[in-house]
């Protein structure tokens, strides 16, 4: 409670220095701590800011147990193998493949106890959205429509809102679905379908037999009816999944 006028008077000077000098520290001690919180308010708004528009990132590795059996899939297709078949390097090589003759599109590898995957990803005109390297993720920051992620999955939206790649990464399954180039074909997946398509009906136009429609309006249609796992409107968009 605080001392009337008349009461302050009545105290002793040392009793009365004592009391202001409490005040004025009371009064810094709170324009301190809002501060503080203020700061702390700041921060939290850049992170959020910084990883609204990052361009790079990372997906945590899947710890690998030798007795384990992971599950890779790429669309509708997919294998289940043990963990130490991984370390001895099993399949690592052609976890997809777009074609006998074709390099694989996106490489397993086995690296500080985990799995670890690398790929490059490409628009419809063979034009780099981005790669991903050993699990670190980095976007062309000229040629990419969106995209979202969290601590576990990456997916990346082009300006033909065609989804080219989405991996998810969980305890013991690792999924891939997206548009997938290489040399000479292309690959799409998602959950429940893969098709292949050759790169030169896609350029050419061609009319594709099963849809009626040239391949390159396939290949459209089916990177646009991937499923998204990530929000991309309202409030907190970013890293939430649907």
């Amino acid at each position: 409670m605080l001392p009337s006028k008349k009461q302050f008077k009545n105290w002793s000077l040392p009793s009365q220095v004592s009391y202001l000098a409490f005040i004025f520290g009371l009064f810094a001690l709170i324009i301190g701590v809002g501060q503080i919180l203020n700061c702390v308010k700041n921060e939290k708004n850049n992170n959020k800011k910084d990883k609204m528009y990052a361009t790079t990132g990372s997906i945590e590795e899947i710890p690998l147990v030798d007795s384990t059996k992971y599950k890779l899939y790429f669309g509708g297709m997919g294998t289940g193998i043990l963990g130490y078949m991984l370390k001895e390097g099993l399949y690592l090589d052609n976890f997809i493949v777009c074609g006998e003759s074709e390099k694989p599109m996106v490489k397993l590898s086995v690296k500080d106890g985990g799995i670890k995957l690398s790929a490059t990803f490409y628009d419809i005109n063979d034009q780099v959205i981005g790669e991903l390297i050993e699990n670190e993720w980095r976007l062309n920051t000229n040629n990419y429509f969106k995209r979202n992620y969290d601590n576990s999955a990456i997916e990346v939206i082009d300006n033909y809102n065609v989804i080219v790649i989405q991996i998810l990464f969980s305890d013991e399954r690792i999924q891939v679905n997206g548009v997938m180039h290489c040399d000479q074909n292309v690959l799409i997946g998602n959950n429940s379908e893969t098709r292949l398509i050759a790169k030169r009906l896609i350029k050419n136009e061609i009319i594709d037999p099963e849809t009626g429609k040239s391949f390159k309006e396939t290949y459209l249609d089916k990177g646009r009816a991937i499923k998204k796992i990530f929000k991309y409107s309202g409030k907190d968009w970013l890293g939430t999944r649907r």
